[in-house]
């Protein structure tokens, strides 16, 4: 019997494919920053974001769905 398990049997929800706009804000030091972003992809969890920003580890951004916002 084997016991290997295949990358991403383990998920606890499905991947979406989806484009959703999204308004990305935050702070570095005093400097505050936005930027229109839009989702690769999405699932229960969280999800993939494209953004020409630097961020780092552990920082604190807002993200606001334009079309519900």
């Amino acid at each position: 019997m084997s016991t290997h398990v295949r990358f991403g049997e383990l998920r606890r929800s499905h991947r979406v494919h989806i484009a959703i706009p999204l308004t990305l804000r935050g702070k570095r030091g005093e400097q505050v920053f936005e930027e229109q972003v839009t989702t690769t992809v999405v699932n229960s969890g969280g999800g993939l974001l494209v953004t020409t920003l630097n961020l780092q580890m552990g920082q604190v951004i807002t993200l606001q769905n334009k079309k519900t916002a």
